[in-house]
């Protein structure tokens, strides 16, 4: 599809194309979410998915649209990035038309956008083709300042290290744990062991006492010293942490979240971060009560694709 408005011209993005676009997604997020920046810099949309476009002005490309189906079969996933310079609302619309078009050319009734920050340049005009909020993902900080108390272990289990060998019960673990979540997509082994690079000792499990084996709960305390969290403090990371739905309602996951705290601060860590689904209430009371608090979002937008004229 090469459909051209005014000055913009919208094609597909050549699967070649998207190492020299990836500028466009960069600069893009940096002014919609720049607390939310990786240490190593923004993911690539090339790995993520090889389907999308690139809206151009004058032959310069200044857009992206990247698409991903969805566990729906009718639903599909977008990722839209536009350069600062260029979101007036005629660019942002052509943007989102292409989007509309390709997906009901690919075969899907339904999008899904993901706007970093709130994507607030691009969020009144897909609301105007009725496309509607769902929910909000939250990326968190634990100030410096804010002591945790180490959370005792439930009776009858323990927190320790991953041991070796340990990796597809871990990984187990984890899609168990996942599963009933929303947009849940099975974690690969390979995802788990680019995780545990550089990282293992920092992967906490959580086993009985009567079987050690058995892998109930996970907590990834993640440390870079060569990278800064947004406030300064040296770059500390709690991911997946996760508690087997049979094990829940005992306390366990506030006692693997606080060892994972402690052990990022015996390590030099100061600030602490972490995401959570904005949708799900446990998890976010979790984390306030121990002293996170919100520094960005990815907002979830959903609805029909329109009939365009």
């Amino acid at each position: 599809m090469t459909d051209s408005f005014s000055d913009y011209t919208i094609r597909p993005v050549a699967v070649t194309e998207w190492d020299k676009l990836h500028f466009i997604w960069e600069a893009s997020q940096d002014i919609d979410d720049p607390a939310g920046r990786p240490p190593e810099g923004w993911w690539s949309l090339g790995d993520w998915t090889k389907t999308g476009l690139v809206l151009s002005k004058d032959t310069q490309p200044i857009g992206l649209a990247a698409f991903k189906p969805t566990r729906e079969p009718d639903a599909i996933e977008v990722r839209l990035a536009l350069l600062p310079g260029y979101r007036q609302p005629e660019a942002v619309t052509h943007l989102v038309e292409g989007v509309f078009d390709e997906a009901r050319h690919m075969g899907f009734n339904s999008v899904r956008f993901f706007f970093s920050g709130g994507g607030a340049w691009a969020t009144e005009i897909v609301a105007g083709f009725g496309i509607e909020p769902l929910r909000k993902y939250h990326s968190m900080l634990l100030p410096a300042a804010v002591e945790v108390p180490l959370f005792p272990v439930p009776e009858g289990m323990r927190i320790r290290p991953l041991a070796e060998g340990e990796d597809e019960a871990a990984l187990a673990a984890l899609n168990k744990a996942w599963a009933t979540t929303w947009n849940f997509r099975p974690i690969p082994m390979k995802a788990l062991q680019k995780d545990l690079d550089g990282q293992r000792t920092g992967f906490l499990v959580a086993v009985p006492l009567s079987a050690e084996t058995h892998v109930i709960g996970t907590c990834h305390a993640i440390l870079d010293p060569h990278n800064y969290n947004h406030d300064g403090g040296i770059y500390a990371l709690i991911s997946n942490l996760t508690n087997d739905p049979d094990w829940r309602g005992r306390g366990l996951g506030r006692a693997l979240l606080t060892a994972g705290i402690h052990h990022l601060r015996a390590r030099g860590a100061t600030s602490v971060r972490l995401g959570v689904d904005g949708g799900n209430p446990v998890p976010m009371a979790l984390y306030h009560s121990i002293g996170f608090k919100s520094i960005s979002s990815v907002e979830v937008w959903t609805g029909q694709i329109p009939e365009l004229l």
